[in-house]
């Protein structure tokens, strides 16, 4: 599996290259120097300040923490709640993560579709909505059998795929934002600052599980764990991650950046580049700003 993972890897690796060649940025004389660019340390930070004064940056920022900490925890405790709450072993982890990749494969097309037809802000917030609330049901009822496991799996994959689908379009629209408030486009800063937010998270999120479980009585050494550790347990897999997936629906309805404003802010901003008024886009530039 190593092995073709690698090979696919880099077969893509080095199409990429080969397509973009030629396109790369250089210095004049083709040289790197990397003292010259640890002198760029202050600059990117100054980016990254900047950019944290755009209110559509905040918001995207809390919404990815948000989706981060219901992955993270998803991840952190899966193993866990198969063997330990379920009983299952190596097999059926084996089938529950290849089971996301065929989802992953099929949501990528579905989503796609949908982000066209109702909006890439729309979609999002109705598949982690659903997700969110399957959650807590899985949650409140249970998770009892083979195939109700395989029903949230499903669900959350589907979820999470749409996320990963959309949201880094949702965060290049800001470089609008950007450059009209700032007057630079700074694909790269938004890209780096949001990525280091959902790493972030997602690091402190299984530190959490860790220590969350510790306190609640869980022993790795134990075959069988005590019921305060299963609770736990569940609140960890189910329950919070169907509270953070609804936090980031409530988040991303709170973004102001559809695709009316968006149309609107790229008008505006042809206008100001020509220097020519643009006063009959400030609505939407006031809910947006």
């Amino acid at each position: 599996m190593s092995i073709a993972v690698a090979v696919f890897s880099a077969f893509f690796l080095i199409v990429s290259m080969i397509m973009t060649r030629g396109q790369e940025q250089m210095p004049e004389d083709g040289r790197f120097r990397p003292m010259e660019a640890l002198k760029e340390l202050p600059l990117m930070v100054k980016d990254f300040w900047e950019l944290m004064k755009l209110k559509t940056m905040r918001i995207l920022l809390l919404f990815k923490a948000s989706f981060n900490l219901a992955f993270g925890l998803y991840n952190a405790t899966m193993v866990f709640f198969l063997q330990y709450r379920l009983g299952y072993g190596d097999e059926v982890t084996s089938t529950v993560y290849t089971i996301q990749t065929i989802m992953n494969l099929f949501a990528v097309f579905l989503m796609s579709w949908l982000g066209i037809k109702l909006g890439k802000s729309t979609t999002i917030i109705l598949s982690l909505g659903l997700a969110g609330v399957g959650c807590i049901l899985f949650y409140i009822v249970g998770i009892h059998s083979y195939f109700m496991l395989m029903v949230f799996i499903v669900m959350f994959s589907v979820a999470v795929s749409c996320f990963w689908q959309l949201s880094g379009a949702i965060f290049y629209d800001i470089t609008e934002v950007d450059e009209f408030t700032f007057g630079k486009r700074r694909e790269g800063a938004i890209t780096s600052l949001q990525a280091a937010m959902g790493s972030l998270v997602t690091a402190l999120a299984a530190s959490g599980f860790s220590v969350y479980m510790g306190a609640n009585g869980f022993d790795a050494t134990l075959t069988v764990q005590s019921e305060s550790a299963m609770r736990a347990l569940d609140t960890l897999f189910l329950l919070v991650p169907g509270i953070a997936f609804l936090v980031a629906c409530g988040i991303l309805f709170l973004y102001p950046l559809n695709k009316k404003r968006f149309m609107s802010l790229q008008s505006a901003l042809r206008l100001k580049g020509q220097g020519r008024d643009y006063s009959q886009y400030e609505e939407d530039l006031k809910r947006i700003l």
